[in-house]
């Protein structure tokens, strides 16, 4: 397992969107540590209305919003290599800007 990074997940149904939060590991691309609210009954691996999963990572004044792929078969998020390579190329954009302001 590779460096971890927290983010928010939001699936998006015809009807209504949940978010949840987990951990993105940004060597893999695998999303793990999930919690939903109590009250969230759907996962897009079963419901027949889900639409898509967007992923988003906080960092003070900063966001990175990114799309998240899921295997129905494993029960499980992750993010494609293309998508990942995106995140930390922003993630290091993002720190270079940091340590200029300092």
């Amino acid at each position: 397992m590779g460096q971890q990074i927290n983010i928010v997940i939001t699936d998006e149904f015809e009807d209504l969107a949940q978010e949840a939060t987990g951990k993105l590991d940004l060597e893999d691309g695998l999303i793990f540590d999930v919690v939903r609210n109590k009250n969230d009954h759907f996962k897009p691996w079963n419901a027949k209305d889900y639409a898509f999963t967007s992923g988003l990572i906080k960092l003070s004044s900063k966001e990175i919003e990114f799309a998240i792929n899921i295997n129905k078969s494993k029960e499980q998020y992750h993010v494609s290599e293309d998508e990942l390579d995106e995140i930390k190329e922003k993630l290091i954009k993002i720190a270079k800007t940091k340590k200029t302001k300092m």
